[in-house]
């Protein structure tokens, strides 16, 4: 009987040995586990953020090319606009002295006219009277 204690006790030291064993064998596994599920998941995530960092660095300088392209392109339109409202302003101007110049000319047309249309009747006048006269002296 007492063999069979010891039997049992020696079963029962060995289930306890195998037993801390797998725990400490376990907890070994966990551990490793952790290190691999926090070095595998780490890895591409500190990819994937100096990938999404240099995506945002490069969206930031084509906002600032595209910045400047806007600027100097706007700076140009402004040129331009300024640059046709000057000639515009001359057009207008050189437009105003030509009509100012056509309605003189007009005025002198007009005036020259009704002198030279005086001028016609009087002298068709003057040859009337003169007919009447040598009429009247034949």
């Amino acid at each position: 009987m007492m063999g069979r204690l010891n039997e049992l006790q020696l079963q029962a030291e060995k289930e306890q040995n195998q037993f801390g064993r797998t725990k400490d064998d376990f907890q070994v596994k966990v551990q490793n586990l952790s290190r691999d599920l926090t070095t595998n998941l780490r890895r591409p995530c500190k990819k994937k953020n100096q990938q999404l960092k240099q995506e945002i660095i490069n969206l930031q300088q084509q906002i600032a090319q595209k910045h400047q392209q806007y600027s100097e392109q706007k700076s140009q339109a402004d040129a331009q606009i300024n640059k046709l409202n000057i000639e515009i302003s001359k057009l207008k101007t050189d437009l105003a002295v030509k009509q100012q110049q056509l309605e003189s000319s007009e005025q002198q047309f007009n005036q020259y006219k009704m002198t030279t249309t005086k001028q016609i009747d009087s002298m068709i006048q003057q040859f009337e009277q003169r007919q009447n006269e040598i009429s009247l002296g034949q």
